[in-house]
């Protein structure tokens, strides 16, 4: 099975092996695990999940850090997952309220 993904439900996000935003009731996180043990940080000043807004992650050898809207939220140095790199977009229900994803374009680069 691929990291990232859990093995009750096809498809659900996992609980090891990610490097993700996520929700957490209704507030934006970011998340590092690396085997079953996670760093969950809340992203400060989040935007308004209902806007268009874009998502970026970058992997170093020792962090990861994540923005929102070109701007720096949080580096996480902990927990880091040694995943291959592929993306995976997950979509479920979330504080009992039906999700919707739109996906604009996604670019992906290796930076080392």
């Amino acid at each position: 099975m691929a990291a990232g993904f859990g093995g009750s439900s096809p498809g659900e996000r996992g609980d090891q092996g990610l490097i993700a935003f996520g929700l957490a009731s209704d507030l934006l996180q970011s998340v590092t695990d690396s085997g079953g043990t996670e760093t969950e940080t809340a992203i400060g000043s989040p935007p308004t999940l209902t806007d268009f807004n874009k998502y970026k992650i970058v992997v170093r050898n020792a962090a990861v850090d994540f923005y929102v809207n070109d701007v720096l939220k949080n580096t996480h140095t902990a927990n880091l997952a040694a995943i291959p790199q592929f993306v995976v977009f997950s979509l479920r229900t979330e504080a009992a309220v039906a999700a919707r994803m739109d996906v604009g374009a996604v670019r992906c680069y290796l930076l080392d």
